[in-house]
């Protein structure tokens, strides 16, 4: 079968056009409000999930429970529980942390805790991601390769942040990130059960008998 060529101008020319095009359509992919894509306007009033998350010291397990936008309580490692407690609106909540091996119980509120450095606000804490400091880029992403299955729908979004790239999976239901991949592509966050049933008001009781007391807030504001 002969083989027909088209003249070198017009596959050069036309070759140019359309590598012009993909890079026009990849240039004008709009980027991405942090607040807006990751909102909890609209969240469900009360969940609870399970969560496996990659720290400095290895992995961890955590299971947190959300009322409204009052109160969470987080167990990590059966260890480690953790209440914070929070008017609508304001921006400070109250946090009780207790050390159940230790048996020490600490107090403290979040104005204290940036003033030791520690920059958690309430989405933070009640939605496991952490608002960028500084300059930011975010768009729409895909699965990294060997991600496993995510727990429920989620739409897979790039944060860039200097040389650290994040990818993750927002749940626009639930409100939550079901899965965290850092710039090596290994999940460091992954929600392995979710739902969105009442919470016994008795999950956020805390008996704190036979606790140390440690009084965080008055300790800081004494320095």
């Amino acid at each position: 079968m002969p083989v027909r060529h088209a003249s070198k101008r017009g596959v050069g020319s036309s070759a140019v056009a359309a590598a012009l095009l993909v890079a026009g359509v990849a240039a004008a992919s709009p980027a991405l409000d942090f607040d807006h894509v990751f909102t909890a306007a609209k969240e469900p009033a009360e969940l609870h999930m399970r969560v496996l998350f990659r720290g400095a010291d290895g992995v961890h397990r955590m299971e947190l429970w959300r009322d409204h936008d009052r109160r969470v309580k987080r167990v990590t490692d059966q260890a480690i529980v953790s209440l914070a407690t929070h008017r609508a609106g304001e921006p400070g909540y109250q946090l009780t942390v207790l050390d159940l091996q230790k048996r020490i119980a600490t107090q403290i509120d979040r104005t204290n805790l940036y003033r030791v450095g520690n920059f958690t606000d309430w989405f933070d804490l009640t939605h496991g991601l952490r608002h960028p400091k500084g300059r930011y880029s975010l768009t729409t992403g895909t699965a990294p390769a060997g991600m496993p299955a995510s727990a429920a729908p989620c739409d897979w979004y790039r944060l860039a942040q200097g040389e650290r790239t994040t990818s993750i999976c927002w749940d626009a239901k639930h409100r939550v990130p079901l899965l965290i991949a850092s710039n090596d592509h290994h999940p460091i966050w992954r929600v392995t059960q979710i739902d969105t049933k009442p919470v016994p008001a008795a999950t956020y009781l805390l008996d704190i008998r036979g606790f140390t007391v440690n009084d965080a807030n008055r300790d800081i504001e004494r320095d």
